[in-house]
């Protein structure tokens, strides 16, 4: 999901518990706010029902109040009322006593709708509202790492920092099309990379030993074997080799497949925003790695 969509949730469930907690709206409009938080959520079931708690919330709402204002109207008006004899017992007449007990019980039952539905949403809204701040603890942890990255890249890459800004722009849209572009924006950024820390054919060579023995190609389009190459040469862990090896042949070899996908005009293609957003940020992790290693 969007990330302004996430924020715009987050904020409207604050408010929304400030509603419940203070009282500040009738029901019937809290539960129009809690559907609209669900739409932002893109969850229709819960859409739905709080719709639905809108109307019926709605109608016991207006009946307390109907019944207060009855209850209001059925007060006994003042009497007064003696005797000639001084011995004598007067009772006060009955008066509306039983019309106004039963206006009292309307009212309690009626409320007690209210306050289900109220307690109800407000677990419902504060479950929301925990989950949206957890997910931008993540996040903010990612933006830390995004604010290094950029450093590094704007002194060794500068050309790669403003396609990642194109890749931030394509990632806040809701085209799918534009998800699978800034996938694809990852690619050239880590060629631009592999350029730049480990340019092709060097010495002319097409082809370069691993410290293994294996020997790899190194043009233009192999950015992988470069980046890979060049992370033998400066890691001094083989730990740090090794896992940065992995990442490096997991992510280059799909946002490869996703490429050749797009360039051969098949469906293969980033097809969900968390998906488009995960690459994005295994890029941004890979990247910090080999940008460390010269300070290792």
């Amino acid at each position: 999901m969007p990330r302004d969509r996430l924020e715009e949730a987050l904020a409207l469930s604050e408010e929304l518990l400030q509603n419940i907690e203070l009282g500040e709206l009738p029901m019937a409009q809290v539960c129009l706010k809690a559907a609209r938080l669900a739409r932002l959520l893109n969850d229709p079931d819960k859409m739905k029902m709080a719709s639905d708690h809108s109307a019926y919330v709605g109608e016991a709402e207006a009946r307390v109040a109907a019944y207060k204002l009855r209850l209001t109207a059925a007060e006994d008006r003042p009497v007064s009322i003696s005797s000639a004899n001084p011995t004598q017992y007067v009772m006060a007449p009955i008066g509306n006593y039983h019309e106004r007990q039963q206006i009292e019980k309307n009212i309690i039952h009626h409320q007690q709708i209210v306050e289900k539905v109220r307690a109800d949403f407000y677990q419902y809204v504060l479950g929301v509202n925990y989950e949206l701040r957890f997910s931008n603890v993540p996040r903010a942890v990612f933006e830390g790492t995004r604010l290094r990255v950029d450093a590094a890249l704007a002194k060794m890459v500068p050309e790669a920092v403003q396609k990642f800004v194109s890749v931030f722009d394509n990632l806040r849209s809701s085209n799918k099309e534009d998800w699978s572009n800034a996938v694809h924006s990852c690619r050239r950024i880590l060629l631009a990379v592999a350029d730049a820390v480990y340019p092709p054919n060097p010495g002319g060579a097409d082809e370069v030993k691993t410290a293994g023995g294996k020997k790899i190609k190194v043009g233009s389009d192999h950015y992988i074997n470069r980046l890979t190459l060049y992370v033998e040469q400066h890691a001094k862990s083989a730990r740090f080799k090794d896992i940065v090896g992995a990442q490096l042949d997991y992510l280059g070899h799909r946002l490869d497949a996703l490429y050749s996908a797009a360039n051969k005009g098949t469906h293969d293609d980033i097809q969900r925003f968390d998906e488009a957003e995960r690459y994005i940020i295994y890029t941004y992790l890979l990247i910090g790695d080999l940008l460390s290693l010269p300070e290792a």
